[in-house]
């Protein structure tokens, strides 16, 4: 999620300044420009049946989800489910390989959890497919495997 500047609206009753807003404070309930908050003014007085003394057009921080960041995400969520393997597992098996290994994205989310990007999430795509392709090419060739739960000296 990022936060982005949207503009809303605020009424006066009594002397007190309230925010106006239908439902959730969504970005749907906002809209993305002054002009036209300024613009929507005149119907919206209009179309309230209220005690308002005044009615003005406001900024508004609001939380907006940030759609390339949550395609990536929910893309590598989506590979480990098809691998049948846990995300966070993998996630924490490719942090584990050592500082002097990890792209600066990964050394990003190591220090803040919160800086994950789609670089990050492109990044444990691209080395979770290829380890499981490593994987793949090792049963194909013939050499022993266990599976879940088998001891490897089975």
């Amino acid at each position: 999620m990022s936060s982005k500047t949207m503009y809303g609206f605020e009424g006066r009753v009594d002397g007190v300044w309230s925010q106006l807003h239908c439902g959730q404070q969504g970005p749907d309930n906002y809209l993305s420009t002054r002009e036209e908050a300024e613009a929507g003014l005149p119907r919206l007085a209009d179309a309230l049946e209220t005690e308002l003394s005044e009615l003005r057009v406001v900024a508004v921080a609001v939380d907006v989800p940030d759609a390339p960041l949550d395609a990536a995400r929910a893309e590598y969520a989506a590979l480990c489910e098809s691998l049948g393997t846990d995300q966070v597992a993998e996630e924490n098996a490719l942090l584990s390989i050592g500082r002097e290994h990890l792209p600066p994205c990964a050394i990003a989310v190591l220090e803040d959890r919160d800086a994950a990007t789609v670089e990050y999430y492109d990044w444990l795509t691209s080395e979770t497919q290829a380890a499981q392709d490593a994987h793949d090419a090792e049963v194909a060739a013939g050499h022993e495997w266990h599976g879940p739960g088998q001891p490897w000296w089975t």
